[in-house]
């Protein structure tokens, strides 16, 4: 646990000095406090719109920042045979692995945290109280991010950087739109096509388990269960895909 503790330390402190990253994160921020200041609504449709347009927000720049703290961890180790280093003092594979996965989860929690705050504050500044439902609601794209972040580094262990990028953001593109259009394709489609639409129906994570933003917008309430329940289908996946990165980063020749 120690050494996964080292190389998450320095895969922190190495990613939150990233300019690219405080572009993202000022960016986000800015947006989010732009919408607040839409005043030609009345006051219930301004505080929903605020909603609507920060949770789309924080999910879409939450999605980049994830990509891009994660794709080029692997790769940049490998390039500058840093990795060489690490490796020989020692410490192991699956600990350099899990240390990278630990590291990027604190720097995406660190920007989203920091998004959230500026937001509840926008909120409270308008409804005078704490609106849990948005605390349900960034808690579960939290989730949806480190389940994209797994597959990011499981890819990092098996494509090249552009690949990695593409085949993310594709994820989660796909992912949000898996029940209507994969759905669509399959009752469309036959013979090999099928088979591939039925498979990445199959593998791949529907995104939009994490997605409760229409129910907090309409002032509806979102069980206990549920947002247990989509905990757990994100852990399963993020356990699955750790898995994979673990086996073919054990596998990988360096």
């Amino acid at each position: 646990m120690h050494n996964i503790l080292i190389v998450a330390g320095n895969t922190f402190l190495e990613a939150v000095r990233r300019k690219i990253l405080h572009a993202l994160l000022v960016l986000t921020l800015i947006i989010i406090a732009a919408t607040s200041m839409f005043s030609f609504f009345e006051l219930g449709v301004q505080v929903k719109f605020l909603k609507d347009t920060a949770l789309g927000t924080i999910s879409l720049f939450g999605m980049l920042i994830t990509i891009i703290v994660a794709v080029n961890q692997i790769p940049a180790e490998l390039e500058w045979r840093t990795i060489y280093t690490l490796l020989s003092k020692p410490i192991r594979r699956a600990e350099f692995l899990l240390g990278k996965f630990l590291g990027c989860i604190w720097v995406v929690f660190l920007n989203l945290g920091l998004i959230s705050l500026e937001f509840l504050i926008i909120l409270y500044s308008k409804e005078r109280t704490i609106d849990m439902g948005i605390v349900q609601a960034i808690s579960l794209i939290f989730i949806e991010l480190i389940l994209l972040l797994s597959i990011t580094i499981f890819f990092s262990t098996v494509v090249s950087v552009p690949a990695n990028s593409c085949i993310s953001i594709f994820v989660y593109i796909l992912g949000h739109m898996k029940s209507a259009y994969l759905n669509y394709l399959i009752s469309q489609a036959s013979g090999i096509k099928k088979f591939i639409a039925k498979g990445f129906y199959y593998l791949l994570p529907n995104l939009e388990n994490f997605n409760i933003k229409e129910a907090i917008i309409h002032n509806a309430t979102v069980s206990g269960i549920y947002i247990l329940k989509a905990v757990s289908y994100g852990a399963v996946y993020i356990i699955i895909f750790l898995i994979m990165a673990l086996f073919f980063f054990a596998k990988k020749e360096l």
